[in-house]
């Protein structure tokens, strides 16, 4: 229905107009494997197929983009598991004019200018179940929204309105990139029982609303959230301040007697009765900056201030407390050729609720460095990057070797490396090495 209302508005506009009409896309193919096996329920292979396509059209003043994208992840052996999306993903008008541009429809608007931690990239929900080789974008979920953008000389207003909630999406049980896994189960010494196992596929996000007791907003246009940015541009320096009125996008979740009261001994569905899961509104600051150098450099930081932002303590007990993340990098383009990338961030909470957090540290100290090495004519590209968290010995390293035989065909081969310290993040997955071939195709 709604592809169908954005390009029916192309139909009132007056037939005087010419109207340029374009249509583009990808098809993209991974097949990863494990390089060890270290549970009997993890998945030793994974593939992924996704098709993206896009038709935008514009006449005088107006113009229409619509896109889809069609998403199939299978992983095996030992309990086959398949997931499949069919969305429509943006879909919106817009109408522009020299200084006033409006926009309505389904979409995604970022307002960061960092590639690793973005933290003022809050607007849109994330697609958080893709571990094998996500791009940036392509974890980005679109939100119906409404935002307009008055451009007054060298400063920029820009307002949003998203009447309706999208969460993010994840799995809980079931995959190797599920929430619960195995070795989560053992780090804390209960049992591992894969829920997700004994329900028909298909159904994970049932299994999951009902475990977590997932609680979500009404569909009220009159309560929704909203936010605004100011912009200054002067010289290559780009600055904006912002402010956001915004629901978590992750469940609040408050477990009952916290780690001991959340799983009984006989199976790993924590009981509904008891956990209560929302998904709490707040108040969100922020800032950013970027200023292109003539010497190939490009400097770039942001921050974000959020009142109350949700925690765990080491036993699992809810805590809402302010937070501050901010990141500052540096980018490097050499003739437009070679791209090297290094980018420092924190992420601390301010409150002093608890000494012990779960799964992670009060301050979190994370170096994400990149290098993006083309050859040829960028017929070969080496690409490495990579993340750690410095207080917890963590880390995640994606190597990639590239190959576009033609300009529309791209060939890659690839890995995940993860690695850190047995409480922390990364470490939970650190026997989940992988290597991946991948192709892509443009049309």
């Amino acid at each position: 229905m709604k592809p169908i209302l954005v390009f029916t508005l192309f139909a009132f506009l007056p037939s005087a107009y010419s109207m340029d009409a374009s249509v583009r896309g990808n098809a993209r193919g991974i097949f990863a494997a494990d390089t060890e096996k270290d549970d009997d329920v993890e998945h030793l292979y994974q593939q992924e197929l996704r098709l993206f396509a896009e038709g935008r059209a514009s006449a005088e003043e107006w113009s229409g983009t619509i896109s889809f994208l069609l998403r199939h992840q299978l992983a095996d052996p030992n309990d086959t598991k398949q997931s499949y999306d069919a969305d429509l993903y943006e879909a919106y008008v817009r109408w522009a004019s020299h200084t006033f541009s409006i926009e309505a429809g389904q979409r995604v608007v970022r307002w960061g200018v960092m590639e690793y931690v973005s933290p003022t990239d809050a607007i849109n929900p994330r697609d958080l179940r893709l571990l094998i080789d996500p791009e940036v974008e392509d974890t980005y979920l679109p939100v119906l929204l409404f935002r307009s953008i008055v451009n007054s000389g060298s400063v920029t207003f820009e307002g949003i309105y998203q009447p309706f909630f999208r969460s993010s999406r994840f799995f809980l049980f079931g995959w190797d990139a599920a929430i619960y896994r195995p070795s989560l189960a053992g780090l804390f010494g209960i049992p591992f029982v894969d829920a997700g196992a004994q329900i028909d596929d298909g159904s994970e996000e049932d299994v999951q609303n009902n475990a977590l007791n997932l609680q979500y907003p009404d569909d009220n246009p009159l309560t929704g959230e909203g936010g605004l940015r100011i912009g200054w541009s002067c010289n290559k320096i780009d600055v904006g301040v912002l402010y956001l009125n915004k629901r978590e996008t992750l469940p609040s979740t408050d477990f009952p007697g916290g780690l001991s009261g959340l799983i009984p001994a006989s199976t790993a569905s924590p009981s509904s009765s008891s956990v209560i899961s929302t998904f709490p509104r707040d108040h969100l600051v922020g800032a950013t900056v970027r200023a292109v150098l003539d010497n190939g450099f490009t400097l770039k930081g942001e921050a974000l201030y959020q009142h109350e932002a949700t925690y765990y303590d080491s036993q699992l007990n809810r805590l809402r407390d302010s937070s501050l993340i901010w990141s500052a990098g540096v980018d490097y383009d050499w003739e437009l050729r070679q791209l090297f990338t290094l980018e420092f961030s924190q992420d601390r909470v301010l409150g002093d609720s608890s000494p012990d957090f779960f799964l992670r540290d009060r301050s979190q100290y994370m170096l994400s460095p990149a290098a993006v090495l083309n050859f040829d004519a960028r017929t070969w590209t080496i690409e490495l990057k990579g993340t750690t968290v410095l207080n917890q010995a963590a880390y995640l390293i994606r190597p990639r070797l590239i190959y576009r035989p033609t300009a529309t065909w791209e060939l890659a081969l690839g890995g995940n490396v993860w690695g850190g310290d047995a409480d922390s993040l990364f470490g939970l997955v650190s026997n989940d090495d992988q290597v991946f071939v991948a192709a892509k195709v443009l049309f």
